[in-house]
């Protein structure tokens, strides 16, 4: 009998409802969606992890709001595909959370208050199974309200809800965890919101010790940060031109039943290639 295994794929960092110089680009990330969709009917994964900044502001544009329906239309309704999601800091937590505790029962999770982390989705597979947990950006002081203990800076926060964590889990399961956090060590581009005014905005990597995968959100590079096991899938699209030239992607990630983890990069081709073009006025015209 051939040992078990779970299929996952891991994206974030969407910013659906942006502009970039003015410009909607509403129907590129639509199409950039499109390919998700044939991504997943390819490869037919158990799970998918979305790892926050779905949309690029607190209050989206209704066509923002109406194509992230749509996708969860195409993948909980008609594909059956089990969606796991955290909002990350350009989203509004309690707009990304409504209806969650019914949603949940259809397949799709919303982690967006400081007690969701400690409510896992279990993940079946073939022959395997993991746990999936998911820490929404927050304030760390909110978070520290939950735990009744003050809490100042995001490393903070994430390392003390990762410990209840790891309290409350079984040892002997394999365990996933969403996060949205910027991780030392990790690059970054010219895209990215500061995480954190008033003091340190980076979480360690060891905070995310144990866990089988951590599928990262927030940077808009996809890379590994402190490991293949704790890995940022980053952005949709090209969000500034520090991103030209690199490959934009979705993260395949398959968690054996022995615990190791195997990851693919499946590029997403953008609709219009993003350039930067320099020089005199006349020449560019």
């Amino acid at each position: 009998m051939m040992p078990g295994m779970v299929r996952l794929l891991h994206t974030s960092d969407w910013h659906l409802g942006r502009l970039l110089y003015g410009k909607s680009l509403l129907e590129d990330q639509a199409q950039a969606l499109e390919q998700i969709i044939g991504l997943i009917d390819r490869i037919k994964p158990h799970a998918l992890l979305l790892s926050g900044d779905i949309f690029d502001r607190l209050s989206p544009p209704e066509a923002a709001v109406r194509l992230f329906d749509e996708f969860l239309f195409k993948t909980i309704i008609e594909r059956k595909l089990a969606v796991l999601v955290i909002p990350g800091n350009h989203d509004s937590a309690e707009r990304v959370g409504f209806a969650s505790r019914i949603l949940r029962e259809r397949g799709l999770t919303i982690y967006s208050k400081p007690e969701d982390a400690l409510k896992p989705v279990r993940i079946a597979g073939d022959g395997s199974e993991v746990m999936a947990y998911g820490i929404p950006y927050l304030e760390p002081r909110l978070i520290g309200e939950f735990l009744k203990k003050p809490l100042s800076t995001p490393d903070e926060a994430v390392r003390s809800l990762c410990d209840e964590i790891r309290l409350t889990r079984k040892p002997s399961e394999n365990s996933v965890l969403l996060a949205h956090a910027f991780v030392v060590g990790a690059q970054t581009s010219e895209s990215e919101r500061d995480l954190f005014v008033g003091g340190s905005s980076h979480v360690a990597a060891d905070a995310f010790e144990g866990f089988a995968y951590t599928a990262l959100g927030h940077l808009h590079r996809a890379q590994a940060a402190g490991g293949e096991r704790v890995r940022y899938s980053g952005s949709l699209l090209h969000y500034s031109k520090s991103e030209i030239g690199l490959e934009k992607s979705i993260t395949e990630v398959v968690i054996e039943k022995d615990g190791s983890v195997k990851t693919q990069l499946h590029e997403i081709k953008p609709l219009k290639a993003l350039r930067y073009l320099e020089g005199p006025i006349e020449e560019l015209i």
